[in-house]
């Protein structure tokens, strides 16, 4: 997929929605920054951009792995997610 924008304010709003740094990624997969940097280390989350002390992550990538990490959870650690009242 290749994106075209028509102007600078597009790009922008879309930067601004879909690449996220390390806290936001947290927030989203409900984790804490050591398991984003495990993530990393082992391939299970690329990053978009690493330099220095900075990381990007798309938000595709993010979401795709909050979706493995939920069926991890349903699997491993039942008494985590909410069951029938």
């Amino acid at each position: 997929m290749y994106l075209q924008f028509n102007s600078k304010a597009d790009f922008v709003k879309w930067a601004q929605e879909n690449i996220l740094t390390p806290q936001e990624v947290t927030e989203i997969l409900h984790c804490s920054p050591q398991a984003i940097r495990q993530s990393v280390q082992n391939g299970k989350l690329q990053p978009l951009k690493k330099h220095e002390r900075t990381t990007l992550f798309l938000r595709e990538d993010v979401e795709r792995r909050g979706e493995e990490l939920q069926e991890l959870r349903e699997k491993y650690r039942p008494y985590d997610t909410p069951g029938p009242k």
